[in-house]
């Protein structure tokens, strides 16, 4: 009996410590509820989802029916603001950002005081107002430096500073604004320094002062060796900071030095697979570019194998942004492979990607996918297609692009080369110059600027020891000039049109050779080019015997006859006296012979006299015909060395034919 009871009371005792707990699980749920409706819980959710900028629409009605109920202090003009921002109206998060600003107190959040600014700027930003970006940035900043929870935030500096980046003057103001920052902030950790000093190398990059960008980077890489074991994933920006070398060697087309530090960046060991993706898949992107540049198709498509390797580590914005590249390098690389099936649907891939793509994460994605378009209409043989797209791309400015104004002047005037409108060829090649002019002319003040500095620096500390930075300034200043000097050797273009043609007979003449063969090797890589090399019969004894003047008019009538019959086909060229070579990419040795054949017959057909000749009572010529697949390391002037020996092999076969070596 005495059992029975004791197991009533433990039953009794379950029960009441079950409706017990029952209660307090309800009266707990209706806590968290109410709490969801409370400013500091919304500040929190919003400062947890300020990227993804994702919370849901009946959330956001619960959160205006309550804001409708409460105090209109600081915390609710933030809150409305932040709605209207991720409704995309723009004008009112303003309004209510401005209020926010009016009546932030010192118990605030330090995430309200730094995201009104930040928010604010990213609203200004799309409705084009530039006005107030650097004092919003400037007060951001002040309260990031308060806050120790924001203080070593680089992502957060970063958001700050990239609203001052999409006009030039507020890029040029950024620097000053996250120089300040770093000077005169306390407490700073080394992964901290490390993204500021890189921040700062690419605002200067934006700027075109490639000496400091580069000093910058160096000076990065130079804290990450004296504190590797302090700087948190220091492989990481690394490789980062040596790939953003690559990218500077690159833009001053330094293009073996560019694939050195691409090359190694890909090889530095990353542990975290996330981090490995994020900072080599941009890498191997930038690779591709250069190899495509340099004709070199089949290494860009196998590169892009590593970056499929890496993709399922990327963060669904990034990972779009890379696929969009990763597509476009491979409609390039196929589209100058002629395989433009291929090319055509990585094109619309990458273009159905942007349509989608809300994220910035790389810049100019839009305008790359245009030009890679355009490339593959040029291709395709539908000009007047490419010339609308780089026009349409040329009407807006390409702000901190320089080169890519100069790689769109360039290619409209290969089109209308290839299309024989010698005026418009030379009106773009001009603009190309001008634009080249002026980039290296900033190179050149950039130097001169940055190296006089260096010379105070020096002069002001000769009493005490060489500070190794000064070092790097002189030394990064040589390598700048030097690179200047090669790209001002490889870019910088003569536009006179009597700089390109031989004035006697209005062909080509031997310096439009290296510029042709160099404007268009990408495009004639792996595919057939035939070489035909002629030289006028007995042309020592027309002109002792009919004079120089008639001999320089039978000149002129070989070369009118050439420019007829290779029209669309080819270059010629003025080689030397006589001799005229003719240029013919893609042709095969048929296609070649056939060209030869009517080369021949319209001169036979001018009846011009030559009683002088051993062949044949009216002037007649011999040729040489090369044919073979132009491949990366050849040169064009060994190919027209085997036309010359087929030349020779004419002529001592009895003249007035062709012969093929």
């Amino acid at each position: 009996m005495k059992k029975i009871n004791n197991l009533k009371k433990v039953i009794i005792l379950f029960i009441v410590l079950l409706i017990l707990f029952f209660c307090f699980f309800i009266n707990n749920k209706d806590n968290i509820k109410s709490s969801t409706l409370n400013k500091d819980y919304i500040l929190n959710e919003i400062e947890s989802k300020d990227q993804d900028v994702n919370i849901k629409k009946d959330r956001i009605i619960e959160i205006k029916n309550y804001l409708g109920t409460t105090k209109k202090d600081s915390s609710y003009y933030f809150i409305n603001g932040y709605i209207s921002y991720i409704e995309k109206d723009y004008k009112n998060a303003i309004t209510n950002f401005e209020k926010t600003k009016e009546l932030i107190k010192k118990k605030d959040s330090s995430f309200l005081k730094i995201y009104t600014y930040i928010f604010e700027n990213e609203c200004y930003l799309k409705e084009n107002n530039y006005k107030y970006l650097v004092e919003n940035s400037k007060a951001a900043f002040k309260y990031i430096s308060l806050s120790k929870k924001y203080k070593n935030d680089k992502d957060t500096m970063w958001r700050t500073i990239r609203t001052l980046t999409k006009n030039n003057e507020t890029t040029e103001k950024s620097i000053d604004v996250l120089n300040n920052y770093m000077e005169n902030t306390k407490g700073l950790n080394y992964n901290t320094e490390v993204g500021i000093v890189s921040h700062l190398a690419y605002l200067h990059r934006l700027n075109f002062k490639y000496t400091q960008s580069t000093y910058n980077y160096i000076k990065a890489l130079d804290i990450i060796k004296n504190n590797r074991k302090h700087i948190k994933d220091a492989e990481f920006y690394e490789c980062v900071i040596i790939s953003n070398i690559g990218d500077l060697s690159y833009i001053l087309n330094d293009l073996k030095n560019a694939i050195k530090c691409y090359d190694k960046a890909v090889n530095i060991k990353i542990k975290d697979k996330k981090n490995n993706a994020m900072a080599k898949s941009i890498v191997y992107i930038n690779q591709m570019t250069v190899y495509i540049d340099l004709g070199d198709y089949d290494k860009a498509i196998e590169i892009s194998k590593s970056i499929n390797e890496l993709i399922g580590f990327l963060k669904k914005d990034v990972k779009d942004d890379i696929e969009m590249l990763l597509y476009q390098n491979l409609a390039s690389a196929y589209t100058y492979k002629k395989d433009l099936n291929k090319a055509e649907m990585l094109l619309n891939k990458s273009k159905k990607i942007l349509q989608y793509d809300e994220v910035e994460y790389i810049k100019n994605k839009e305008l790359m996918l245009k030009i890679a378009y355009a490339e593959f209409y040029e291709e395709q043989g539908n000009h007047d297609e490419a010339i609308q797209i780089y026009e349409e791309i040329l009407k807006n400015p390409l702000k901190n692009d320089v080169n890519i104004e100069v790689q769109i002047y360039d290619e409209i005037s290969n089109i209308y080369l290839e299309k024989d409108d010698t005026q418009n060829y030379i009106k773009y090649t001009k603009l190309a110059t001008i634009k080249k002019d002026d980039f290296e002319n900033q190179l050149k003040e950039e130097y001169m600027r940055y190296a006089s500095k260096l010379y105070e620096s020096d002069t002001l500390r000769e009493e005490q020891d060489k500070n190794i930075h000064n070092i790097i300034f002189l030394l990064v200043s040589i390598i700048l000039l030097i690179l200047i000097l090669i790209s001002r050797v490889n870019t910088i273009i003569t536009l006179k049109k009597s700089n390109f043609t031989d004035g006697m007979t209005n062909l080509y003449n031997r310096k439009y050779l290296d510029y042709y063969m160099n404007k268009n090797k990408k495009k004639i890589i792996n595919k057939n080019i035939s070489v035909i090399l002629t030289d006028i019969d007995y042309f020592k004894k027309y002109n002792d015997n009919y004079g120089h003047i008639k001999g320089d008019e039978v000149i002129k009538e070989v070369a009118s006859s050439i420019i007829e019959n290779i029209k669309n086909y080819g270059i010629a060229i003025r080689y030397g006296g006589e001799e005229i070579v003719i240029i013919l990419p893609k042709a095969n040795i048929d296609e070649a012979k056939i060209i030869a054949n009517k080369i021949q017959s319209s001169i036979n057909e001018k009846n011009i006299d030559h009683k002088y000749s051993n062949v044949s009572d009216k002037l007649t010529i011999s040729m040489g015909i090369y044919n073979k697949v132009y491949l990366y390391n050849d040169n064009i002037y060994s190919i027209i060395d085997s036309a010359d020996k087929a030349l020779y092999k004419a002529k001592s076969n009895g003249k007035n034919k062709y012969e093929i070596y």
